[in-house]
């Protein structure tokens, strides 16, 4: 059965796959192949605009696994129920996966968690405690650039100390002086 300007919204997650298709009855039209083994199709009038609405669907796709991707590397990030001490151990711990595998979050994500001035201070500190373990000399340079042009002193602390690769009880302190400043902002947020 056919339905004729029905609307249908589908969440990105569910399309599997997006294919081009063309037949006697239907010259132009978008295939997705969602899950289930279902599909639906959505008619165009010229083959570019068939082009141009899987390109616009491949690219929101792709938009939603990056953010999905980002959201997941930054959950990684905090601390949940452990104590500041396992939390240190934790995040040093996650830049040694990322080294052989190359999965978990790569050094080169976490160093744009730590200069993404529009990232959470406590994801850009909890992302410097992670490079801790392995920063260089230059490394130490480029951090403590990050710190000079940080406003927030709590966070510029946190990236002194990386930079200074003092002990794990400062990491410790530094991390535990962010967080706090979070929770302080938060609860003084209206709403």
């Amino acid at each position: 059965m056919c339905r004729l300007w029905t609307e249908r919204f589908i969440p990105l997650d569910r399309i599997e796959g997006i294919a081009l298709e063309s037949t006697a009855l239907r010259p132009h039209q978008v295939v997705l192949h969602l899950a289930k083994g279902e599909t639906a199709r959505i008619a165009a009038s010229s083959a570019d605009q068939a082009a141009s609405i899987k390109r616009r669907i491949e690219s929101a796709r792709q938009e939603q696994t990056v953010t999905q991707r980002h959201a997941t590397d930054e959950q990684r990030l905090e601390r949940k129920q452990r104590s500041h001490g396992e939390w240190v151990a934790h995040l040093q711990a996650l830049v040694e996966l990322a080294r052989p595998r190359g999965g978990m979050l790569t050094l080169d994500r976490l160093w744009s968690l730590v200069e993404n001035t529009n990232a959470a201070p406590l994801h850009r500190a909890s992302a410097a405690v992670a490079l801790s373990s392995s920063v260089n000399r230059d490394d130490r340079k480029r951090i403590e650039s990050i710190a000079k042009a940080t406003v927030s002193p709590k966070l510029r602390i946190a990236f002194e100390v990386v930079a200074a690769q003092r002990d794990q009880q400062a990491l410790c302190d530094a991390l535990a002086e962010v967080e706090h400043a979070d929770e302080r902002a938060r609860h003084l947020q209206p709403g």
